[in-house]
């Protein structure tokens, strides 16, 4: 018991207990001598325990978020545009539901209401802004009596075998279907769905899921691509390598302090106050609705890791000061000796953390934040809330490292102490290698490395490569009066140059679809001369909604979709840098007349000439664009 007017960092009599010099003051001693009464240390205790509880009732609440969209940095010029885009043309984030169909092929009966029935039920779907499908694309075929007659190209399931063999024949005859919605051989489809833009892509991929799930056969296989898909997949996986690495991460701690304490209730004092930190933050990220992903996933096993430290420190020093003090004095020692240092170390580790927020990518910001702000919560606990407990209990615990460890540990400084000379060249040599190694780091995003070979998005890549060319679009986005058939046709002339370009295996615009109208009113699949005919074309397309992720409504911008054919990093960038090539260089931005008998106009007709011959080969299985 310490008595009044005796300095509580000493012993009686005066003497210098193990561990220093007596203590002085400092606010560190100062809070320490405050905790020696009851009162504060049971009020330190019960308030620990209160915020742990409702901190606890508010982190069951709080939502998880797996959009890969939000690692892009907010800031950037081109992410903005890209939201724009986004925002202006509808969701861009398509989910893309594959469906190898069964032994029977796409056109059997049975097959076929099912994916209508899939159609159907997507297109009640909340939260999506349409859905396109073999079951509900639009036809345009001439109508005897003068015009066109626009239905859909499936006008009712077929109901016998001559039925499903008069489709399969229509269907296969039209280019803007096959390669698209339907595969050469009639064995698989793709069914895009476009969520609303803003909505919630997990969500979206559930209900999705769900929906092709209870509608198609048993003997279809599903392949679920896209991003809102890709995103859930990947959320999904990092959770569950959480789930199961976070058990033997907790293991791996305890045990260690274990075997460095031998004192199960020191060990569960610094894990409970790691828990309670843990709890606040995710409490505290509730509150200001900001959700888990896969950044903030990671964050609990950091903070169960390094917030234990800060109490096993002060442990460790009190279970020395306690050898020859009572608890209330080795407790205001530890503090007023230890605890600065422990004060520092925290500090440090927070503000190092919290220099995340000058990054870009919110995520990460976040990640810093609130990694920061639960070390700062650890070490709070660690300087109240475990010597308030100490205080409380009495607890004597044993010295750390006392016995085998600490003997081993003791023959491995001896044995650096005689190798002193050749440590630092060893230090230094390991310190180059390690600098060169940081240079060989590829810091490119590769979205395939979220999620492993043979894995389900996966699996959807190679189906939606081998049957449809690919599941990655490039979007450009072009401002022109798109009523103009000179504007459609630097658009198709632009078209045919990026379906050039190796990795592309088809790009879809406006202006082709207003070729494939004057198909069937005109019998050629060309863009019409006139203002007057475009207008014309336009009218059958009105209502159309996969229109709108071509034209927007003034017609005054269109959209470029190119499928890219690659899955590799390296190819990708460099189609996309051909892309971004061919849209800087060869992009009119000004008109101007000139003579037909201009040498000029001749090798730009014949280059426009030769673009259109090879990506209409292409789009028709021959021969590549380099030959």
């Amino acid at each position: 018991m310490v008595h009044s007017g005796q300095d509580p960092a000493r012993g009686s009599g005066g003497a210098t207990p193990p561990g220093g010099e007596g203590v002085d003051g400092g606010w560190l001693a100062a809070w320490g001598r405050l905790l020696l009464r009851r009162g504060v240390s049971w009020g330190v205790v019960l308030l620990t325990a209160g915020v742990a509880l409702l901190a606890g009732a508010l982190a069951g609440q709080i939502r998880q978020e797996d959009d890969l969209l939000a690692f892009l940095p907010p800031g950037n010029p081109e992410v903005a545009a890209f939201r724009e885009i986004n925002e202006r043309f509808g969701g861009l984030d398509v989910a893309l539901v594959g469906v190898e169909a069964g032994p029977q092929g796409v056109f059997d009966p049975g097959f076929l209401s099912a994916l209508d029935a899939l159609t159907r039920s997507l297109e009640a779907t909340p939260d999506l802004d349409h859905v396109l499908s073999l079951a509900n694309v639009q036809d345009f075929t001439p109508d005897p009596t003068g015009g066109i007659v626009t239905a859909q190209l499936m006008k009712a399931v077929p109901a016998t075998a001559d039925e499903a063999a008069a489709l399969k024949a229509e269907v296969l005859s039209r280019d803007a279907v096959v390669g698209r919605l339907v595969d050469r051989e009639g064995r698989g489809v793709v069914v895009y769905v476009f969520p609303a833009f803003g909505a919630d892509t997990a969500a979206v991929a559930a209900a999705v899921e769900a929906a092709a799930r209870a509608a198609l056969p048993p003997d279809a296989a599903l392949h679920l691509g896209g991003a809102p898909f890709v995103s859930s997949a990947i959320y999904a996986a990092t959770q569950a390598d959480m789930a199961r690495l976070t058990p033997w991460a907790v293991a791996a701690v305890v045990l260690t302090l274990l075997l460095a304490f031998r004192d199960l209730r020191t060990v569960s004092l610094s894990l409970v106050s790691a828990g309670v930190s843990i709890v606040v933050v995710v409490a505290v990220m509730r509150v200001l609705d900001v959700p888990l992903n896969v950044v903030l996933g990671a964050m609990p096993v950091i903070l169960f890791a390094v917030g234990s430290a800060y109490g096993i420190h002060l442990m460790a020093r009190y279970a020395v000061h306690a050898q020859g003090l009572d608890a209330g004095a080795a407790v205001v020692r530890t503090l007023a000796r230890t605890g600065p240092v422990v004060l520092t170390a925290g500090a440090t580790t927070a503000l190092g953390l919290g220099s995340f927020v000058a990054m870009d990518i919110e995520p990460l910001r976040q990640f810093g934040l609130f990694t920061g702000l639960g070390v700062l919560v650890s070490l709070g606990l660690a300087l109240s809330f475990v010597p308030a407990v100490l205080v409380l209990s009495g607890w004597r615990p044993r010295v750390a490292g006392s016995g085998a460890l600490d003997g081993a540990m003791a023959a491995v400084m001896a044995l650096l102490g005689r190798r002193r000379r050749a440590l630092a060249p060893a230090l230094l040599a390991v310190a180059a290698v390690g600098a060169w190694g940081t240079t060989r780091v590829d810091s490119r995003m590769d979205q395939r490395a979220f999620y492993n070979p043979g894995s389900a998005p996966d699996l959807a890549d190679r189906f939606l490569l081998e049957r449809f060319g690919g599941s990655s679009f490039v979007q450009i986005e072009l401002q022109g009066d798109l009523g103009d058939p000179w504007v459609l046709r630097e658009l198709q002339a632009l078209a045919d140059r990026v379906a050039a370009v190796p990795g592309v295996h088809e790009v879809t615009h406006i202006a082709d679809v207003v070729a494939t109208v004057n198909d069937a009113m005109e019998g050629q699949p060309r863009l019409p001369d006139s203002p007057d005919k475009v207008a014309l074309l336009y009218g059958f397309l009105a209502g159309n909604p996969a229109v709108g992720q071509l034209a927007a409504d003034d017609r005054q911008r269109g959209l470029l979709h190119a499928r890219l054919s690659t899955v590799e990093l390296d190819d990708t960038e460099r189609a996309l840098a051909q892309i971004e090539a061919l849209v800087r260089d060869q992009t009119p931005t000004r008109w101007a007349l000139r003579p037909a008998a201009d040498p000029g106009s001749g090798e730009r007709l014949r280059a426009r000439v030769g673009a259109r011959v090879v990506a209409v080969l292409r789009a028709a299985g021959g021969a590549p664009a380099d030959e």
